[in-house]
Parts: structure tokens; C-alpha cells; sequence
């Protein structure tokens, strides 16, 4: 998995989470991966291997948002985040 964040604003920090579902329609649990909070722009990488007995057939990326300080307090971000498997 790799985020990049293109644009970004002062005071304000983005969190990554790779979360699993068995169906799709159901996210239970833990998220299966996260990356640390990010404050810049720049590309992150994680690589997750899911364990043998895991029944995820789908993957769903979810981003939580802070933001603080001066100004609107309205987080504004540009991002992207791929999810591929490795060769």
C-alpha cells in the first residue's frame, strides 16, 4: 500500500487504515494495517501480509482527519493511495 499526499496544510495531520471484509458489506474488527499519522507531503509504504486462515476478500482504505490551530479548522488534503500485490 502507498499514500501520497500532494497537498497539505499547516497544522493539520492525516492517518491511513487498510481495513478487511470477508463480503464486502461487513468491516469487523481491527483495521488490518495502519501507517502513522503523516504532517507532509511525500509517499508512505506498508507492506501487509494477511495470515493463511484470514477470510479477506475485500480491502477497503479509510483516512482519519485532524486539524487544529489558526484558520478554519476544515482539513483539506490532496492524496492518493495504490494498493498493489508484489511480484
Amino acid at each position: 500500500m502507498t499514500l501520497g499526499i500532494t497537498s497539505i496544510v499547516e497544522q493539520e495531520s492525516l492517518e491511513l487504515l487498510l481495513e478487511g471484509s470477508p463480503d464486502g458489506a461487513a468491516w469487523p474488527g481491527a483495521p488490518l494495517a495502519a501507517l502513522p499519522q503523516k504532517f507532509y507531503v511525500g509517499t508512505s509504504a506498508l507492506v501487509l501480509t494477511l495470515p493463511p486462515e484470514a477470510e479477506v476478500r475485500f480491502l477497503r482504505a479509510r483516512w482519519v482527519v485532524n486539524r487544529w490551530g489558526r484558520g478554519s479548522l476544515e482539513p483539506r488534503f490532496g492524496l492518493y493511495v495504490v494498493l498493489e500485490p508484489l511480484a
